[in-house]
């Protein structure tokens, strides 16, 4: 199976745009913290969102393409839970295991932090508070292409909103993001 080190270095041979390395990073961190959380294998769910949009950058214009040829890529890298997980971030298998559900909702979730943190004084991930992201989180005009209702899939793994934002900023705050 890749491991960080490796998803990482693909990462960067295969994504130009810092925002998008930024966005897979914050995305693996996210679900390698749901993964200690649920007691699940944090090393394989980290990669898997850390590879979750490597073909972004070829596939930006053919949505039908993009997870696809990630797993086309990877195929004999990752296991089959980590190519349905990629498959179904993007719409294109159901979504129904675990793993799937997190990387569904930790994707849209990994921007509406980034915004969340954009707009607060400090702009320092640490001064974010989870009642601001609530607060943030019903005002539908903010991060409109975070989408809430993928984030909220979270809650079939029994996590409510509030523990998933208080994971997540964890997430963000002890890897650095």
């Amino acid at each position: 199976m890749l491991n960080k080190e490796e998803a990482t270095e693909l990462l960067y041979q295969n994504i130009s745009t810092e925002t998008l390395i930024k966005h897979s990073k914050a995305v693996g961190a996210i679900m390698k913290h749901l993964a200690i959380f649920l007691g699940f294998d944090p090393a394989k769910w980290e990669v898997t969102g850390l590879i979750h949009d490597l073909d972004y950058e070829v596939t930006k214009h053919n949505v039908d393409e993009h997870a696809v040829k990630t797993v086309q890529m990877l195929k004999g890298a990752i296991d089959v839970e980590m190519e349905n997980a990629v498959l179904a971030h993007n719409d294109k298998k159901v979504i129904q295991t675990p793993i799937e559900i997190a990387l569904y909702a930790s994707d849209p979730l990994s921007g509406f932090i980034t915004a969340a943190v954009l707009v607060i004084p400090s702009q320092n991930i640490r001064d974010l508070k989870v009642s601001s992201l609530k607060k943030k989180f019903k005002d539908k005009s903010f991060a409109k292409g975070a989408n809430r209702e993928n984030i909220l899939k979270i809650e079939q793994l029994g996590i409510t909103l509030e523990i998933f934002f208080e994971i997540a900023l964890k997430a963000f705050e002890e890897e650095s993001l």
